[in-house]
């Protein structure tokens, strides 16, 4: 169930980056790459913080 779970958290993630514009390609790549993928509460602190740049 666990993994379940994890998925579904992951599969948010990639949702809202797939979203994202090309004015955000930079940010989008970085966190792709991350090992793990961080979950959604992680990442859009990150977005927000490369709008603010």
């Amino acid at each position: 169930m666990r993994s379940a779970r994890n998925n579904h958290v992951l599969m948010h993630t990639i949702h809202f980056l797939t979203g994202l514009n090309e004015n955000f390609a930079m940010v989008k790549s970085q966190i792709l790459l991350m090992e793990p993928l961080p979950p959604l509460n992680k990442v859009f602190p990150m977005v927000i913080q490369h709008e603010r740049q």
